[in-house]
């Protein structure tokens, strides 16, 4: 939590001495998976694949706001990433003869 009354707004054309970066948001924790396999299937190969991401559902908490002209506290959003999502995935590829 950030304190806004710390702040203050600053006129118009001028620049306050504030840091840039100064504050600092929650980590950002994300695993994601894949699992291919290629099948020879006579003359071609079959190609399986299989996409997880945000594997274990993790909660990401978004950026607090940057406007200080609300009173209130700062406080991060309640999510800023998708949740676990999955995608498959099938190709079929002709194999060519290597030339001799």
């Amino acid at each position: 939590m950030v304190d806004k009354t710390a702040f203050q707004a600053v006129p118009s054309g001028t620049f306050g001495n504030a840091g840039r970066n100064i504050l600092r948001g929650p980590d950002w924790q994300s695993l994601d998976l894949s699992l291919q396999k290629n099948l020879p299937v006579g003359r071609t190969n079959l190609n399986l694949r299989w996409d997880v991401f945000n594997v274990f559902n993790t909660v990401n908490l978004g950026l607090p706001d940057a406007n200080i002209s609300n009173t209130a506290t700062v406080s991060p959003s309640r999510s800023s990433c998708p949740f676990r999502s999955c995608s498959s995935g099938q190709v079929l590829r002709l194999r060519t003869r290597t030339p001799r």
